[in-house]
């Protein structure tokens, strides 16, 4: 797996294959909500005031059930959230994988 960059921050914003065949392109709003696209699925995030992914939803809108929460220390309570799949755009943001 790759990541490639296309702007100044530390995240990466396309994940490609050892092909190079692209996987994921990762695409900041404003705000700081997030679209990850895939060949076939689109996923939107949106974060609360703090920049921490709060909701989830597809491409139609169709919310994730439940909601992000997060401990002191910014570990969610979420099992199906990888670290990496959110990212903050511009900003340096410690990366913490998910409690198990």
């Amino acid at each position: 797996m790759r990541y490639g960059f296309t702007g100044g921050g530390d995240s990466p914003d396309l994940i490609l294959d050892g092909q190079n065949t692209l996987l994921e392109q990762v695409i900041g709003l404003a705000g700081g909500v997030t679209v990850t696209k895939t060949s076939t699925t689109q996923s939107w995030s949106y974060p609360n005031i703090h920049g921490d992914i709060t909701v989830t939803a597809d491409a139609a809108g169709t919310r994730s059930p439940g909601v992000f929460r997060y401990d002191p220390v910014r570990a969610t309570d979420r099992p199906d959230h990888r670290a990496d799949q959110h990212r903050d755009r511009g900003r340096r943001r410690p990366g913490r994988a998910p409690r198990q």
